[in-house]
């Protein structure tokens, strides 16, 4: 979403923004009760006052403090990913958030359960996440794009799921038959275009 604003920003420099970060069950309640212009979600949405369009893709990854334990975890070999998330302390988004609902999935998937993780810390805050993961509280699933400049910095490692589709699509939202103000209009149909020339 930054590099989006800031494209946009290019074509319309005198766009301003109010922005507001939540999960994206509370980001769909704000649309459907006309709290917000636009949203942007990481889950589709099947609501029928609601128009959405794909914007981008990403996928969910393990993340780690970067030390020599985790160095030692050998990224292909399966048994040793799952272990992590069977032995280590997780730290999970609140229920409501989408990356939360594709890791449940996930971890469903692998024949996990709520019950056979040692969860320390449930959060709303993405940001949150990441710095506490960083800070060696423990592990989490989250974002790829939003770890890619941690894990580029070798602040953080990142371990595919292995044997498990973990892509997911985000997407931007708005309530059909609203007139939207101009700028917030022209946001909508750059970011769907964005999606067109991005996926």
């Amino acid at each position: 979403l930054p590099g989006l604003l800031a494209s946009f920003c290019e074509k319309h420099p005198k766009a301003r923004f109010v922005i507001s970060q939540d999960s994206s069950q509370t980001v769909i309640n704000g649309m459907l009760s006309g709290l917000y212009d636009l949203g942007f979600v990481g889950m589709p949405v099947k609501e029928d006052t609601l128009e959405s369009a794909p914007v981008f893709s990403d996928k969910i990854v393990i993340v780690t403090q970067n030390n020599s334990r985790f160095r030692s975890v050998d990224p292909n070999d399966p048994d040793q990913v799952i272990g992590m998330l069977q032995t280590e302390h997780i730290i999970r988004r609140k229920t409501g958030s989408a990356t939360q609902a594709t890791a449940s999935h996930m971890l469903e998937a692998l024949g996990l359960e709520d019950r056979d993780l040692n969860v320390i810390a449930m959060l709303d805050d993405q940001e949150s996440t990441k710095n506490l993961v960083e800070c060696g509280l423990g592990i989490a699933m989250i974002s790829e794009i939003a770890v890619r400049g941690r894990i580029e910095a070798e602040r953080m490692l990142a371990f595919d799921v292995p044997g498990v589709d973990s892509s997911r699509q985000f997407f931007v939202l708005r309530r059909k038959n609203v007139q939207l103000y101009e700028t917030a209009e022209q946001l909508f149909e750059f970011a769907v275009e964005w999606g067109s020339r991005n996926l």
